[in-house]
């Protein structure tokens, strides 16, 4: 029986992180160790990136990435298959983005919503690899990356869920979709939401 590990990445863009942004493993993290084996319980707690990193050999690992830092779109492509998909997404969603879609990186689901189109996460590919390195560094290979936006649970009634944490809101507005933003923001991001909701 192996556990799982959780680790809730850190927010690269708060002041806090950004002067350690070289030193990676002194970020503080929350992390959750799992198991399979009743009876199943979960306890958070916080530490250094490095010292969660060092007892992680032999664990399955699932990353939680920044809502804020990952855009949950879906892309109108006609295709059957994943691969296929996954060409055409880039190039169908690029004028939705000021940055060369060549620097981010896109993440597509298994099959395509209800409505035929494709869900996708995108994220700046710099951010891919800043969260990756510490892992990389030691041979570890997580098993996935989440935006920790589709972690939190998401009712059939549609009605959406919300993470109020200080200066800093997430939401879920559906199965696959939702978004981060500071609570100074969030009216306008609720506008935003509802009117892709209507579409």
């Amino acid at each position: 029986m192996r556990e799982t590990l959780h680790i809730r990445l850190p927010d690269w863009n708060q002041p806090e992180t950004e002067s350690a942004h070289q030193g990676a493993d002194a970020l503080r993290v929350a992390y959750a160790l799992t198991s399979t084996e009743p009876p199943i319980s979960v306890l958070v707690r916080e530490a250094s990136l490095g010292e969660v990193l060092d007892s992680a050999q032999g664990k399955v690992i699932r990353l939680y990435a920044p809502g804020q830092d990952v855009r949950l779109l879906t892309a109108p492509v006609p295709a059957r298959q994943a691969s296929k998909a996954a060409l055409a997404v880039p190039y169908a969603l690029e004028d939705q983005f000021a940055e060369d879609v060549e620097t981010l990186h896109f993440a597509i689901a298994a099959a395509p919503d209800a409505r035929g189109e494709w869900p996708v996460a995108v994220v700046s590919a710099q951010h891919m690899r800043d969260w990756l390195e510490p892992f990389t560094r030691r041979g570890l290979v997580p098993e996935a990356l989440i935006p920790e936006t589709l972690a939190l649970p998401w009712r059939d009634d549609a009605r959406w869920t919300v993470l109020a944490e200080p200066g800093h809101i997430t939401v879920r507005t559906g199965p696959t979709g939702g978004f981060g933003c500071l609570a100074e923001d969030l009216e306008l991001f609720l506008g935003l939401a509802e009117g892709e909701s209507k579409q």
